[in-house]
């Protein structure tokens, strides 16, 4: 590729970059307060004592954010800008901050846990629907406005960056959350409210971006009629894009557990709450800051599905860590599950992410993207599924000695198992910038 055609493609490099980077940073700030596997079930769990509502909680941001992309990638890919989808970002993140207002609001006393499970319900889910249509165009424009190293900083530098300033959220989180703290809810609201105010300046940053002039080469995508028979036809020849999807879908099973780590460390080994959670979000941080530079240059070096084959190893390592856990009573095992955590949340950007745009043509990675993660919202009901599991497991062991670990054991080797099979896949996987030369 010609340095004229690169020039006109990245012209506004520096702007996106730094634009791209202040939302990564902000998100990922802003999730590590609010984070589904450790906030959320705890919080929840404050309100009811069902798990199954606990396990849909926990699942619930992942679960509407990937299964609608593939009807909104039908929409963005009808025309050749992304801009416009961008713009509605900052509007569908005051999801957050209303939702913390809506707890002070029904905090009581007396608490109206009721209500306040129905507005977790309602702006939660407005707020990842409208993400994840958000992230349609998000990814489109990653993908056309950054080179493939540049993307390779970008997640290093930007899972660093999250790591750093998730040690500033572990400290306001503990703050909050400490019995000498606000009382409960008021305490949670004004952590969901903090992290609200933080997402709204991270789609603020989003809707700053400048789209790159894509030369004549993006076409309007399928019409509806054509497009199921255009789904059909990327999943059967596209061999190499099917073997991914496979492979993600198992390790998205492995997340069976994973609302319920942080309640292992309360039910089970009768932890405190409010440290645990403080702990979980710093060793969380600890786990990305650690490899988070390690994975940005394997991806740059290596490319994506090295990554992925490394971050393999943590999915297997966190049930596994658990189950020793139970095995010995020490919190010790919790504490590396949630470190793992970490390291797999920093690796799933240049991991799967980046597979994913490297791989998918350019004119069609928005229908790529939103059929990979419509296809992956089946796999992520796995955590209530695993609700309902442990709550079953809960009831047949009821009364027996050492019933409680018994239960939670089973969830855990059952997400163990599916880690496992997801990691022998990978080594099956193709690395798509050796198909697909990267612009230089």
């Amino acid at each position: 590729m010609t340095s004229g055609v690169v020039e006109r493609r990245y012209r506004h490099v520096r702007r996106n970059f730094a634009m791209f980077f202040a939302d990564y940073l902000l998100f990922g700030i802003a999730y590590a307060l609010t984070s589904p596997s450790a906030v959320v079930p705890e919080f929840i769990s404050r309100l009811t004592t069902d798990e199954r509502v606990i396990g849909l909680a926990g699942s619930m941001s992942t679960l509407v954010w990937l299964a609608p992309q593939l009807l909104f990638s039908q929409f963005v890919t009808r025309g050749t800008r992304r801009k416009p989808y961008i713009y509605a970002s900052p509007t569908l993140r005051t999801m957050i901050p209303l939702f913390a207002l809506l707890i002070a609001v029904f905090g009581g006393p007396p608490i109206n846990a009721t209500a306040i499970l129905i507005c977790f319900f309602i702006t939660n889910g407005l707020f990842w629907i409208g993400d994840g249509l958000v992230t349609i165009a998000w990814a489109d424009m990653l993908g056309s406005s950054l080179d493939a190293k540049a993307r390779s900083r970008l997640y290093g530098f930007g899972q660093f960056g999250v790591a750093i300033g998730a040690l500033v959220a572990r400290q306001i989180a503990a703050h909050l959350l400490a019995p000498e703290g606000p009382m409960f809810p008021f305490n949670y609201a004004a952590l969901f409210g903090v992290a609200g105010v933080i997402f709204v300046l991270g789609g603020i940053s989003l809707a700053l971006l400048r789209e790159e002039d894509h030369g004549g080469t993006v076409k309007p995508g399928p019409t509806l009629r054509e497009f199921m028979p255009y789904i059909g036809k990327v999943l059967r020849e596209d061999g190499k894009f099917r073997h991914f999807i496979i492979t993600r879908l198992f390790f998205d099973l492995s997340t069976l557990a994973l609302p319920f780590y942080i309640l292992l460390g309360t039910d089970v080994l009768k932890r405190d709450s409010s440290s645990l959670v403080g702990d979980s979000i710093l060793l969380t941080t600890l786990g990305n800051a650690t490899l988070s530079l390690f994975n940005g240059w394997l991806s740059s070096k290596f490319g994506p599905t090295a990554v992925i084959r490394g971050m393999s190893l943590f999915k297997i390592g966190m049930p596994a860590a658990a189950l020793l856990a139970i095995a010995t009573g020490s919190v010790t095992g919790v504490h590396a599950a949630f470190f793992m955590l970490g390291a797999i949340n920093g690796a799933f950007t240049p991991g799967f992410f980046d597979w994913l745009i490297t791989h998918a043509p350019d004119d069609r990675r928005p229908i790529y993207v939103g059929l990979t993660n419509t296809i992956s919202a089946f796999g992520n009901i796995a955590p209530l599924i695993g609700g309902v599991i442990l709550n079953y497991a809960k009831t047949a062991y009821s009364g027996m000695e050492g019933g409680a670990g018994a239960s939670y054991a089973i969830l855990f080797w059952i997400a163990l198992g599916a880690a496992a099979i997801g990691a022998v896949l990978t080594l099956g996987l193709s690395e798509p910038r050796q198909a697909q030369p990267v612009a230089a």
